[in-house]
């Protein structure tokens, strides 16, 4: 999914929805509900930056994201961050065009936990990410 934070659009993956409880343990390791979340999509798992008490109940009306670099990503563990508002978020992602080696059509569950951000300069954002190094934006979308 895409939101807005600090006048910055973020895309990440939606692990929990409202009434939830998310657990991670000190290897990265993700359950919702008790039961673990199968994350072929993730070269490593981290604890990253988690300063919020877990197991964490996700609040009404909120969602728990975390991006794919568990080790560098600013998600849902950080209270900076924290869950974020259905008002926060811009759309669903369907393509990804970075990176290039999986570029095209998103299938399956990538669908589903992922919501795409419309920018009319897609391709200036794209750059002003790249130039900039940011790893907390791991996926997109145009």
């Amino acid at each position: 999914m895409a939101f807005y934070y600090n006048n910055k659009i973020l895309v990440k993956r939606v692990i929990a929805r409202a009434g939830e409880w998310v657990n991670i343990d000190e290897d990265g390791n993700v359950t919702v509900d008790g039961v673990p979340l199968d994350e072929p999509y993730l070269t490593e798992k981290a604890l990253g930056e988690c300063d919020i008490e877990l197991p964490y109940q996700v609040p009404e009306g909120r969602l728990f994201v975390m991006g794919d670099h568990r080790s560098v990503s600013v998600d849902s563990r950080s209270k900076s961050v924290g869950c974020v508002a259905e008002e926060q978020i811009v759309g669903k992602l369907v393509f990804r065009i970075w990176p290039f080696s999986t570029f095209g059509k998103l299938e399956g569950t990538e669908v589903n936990y992922r919501l795409l951000f419309c920018v009319p300069k897609i391709r200036d954002v794209i750059q002003k990410q790249k130039w900039e190094g940011d790893a907390s934006n791991e996926s997109y979308a145009a």
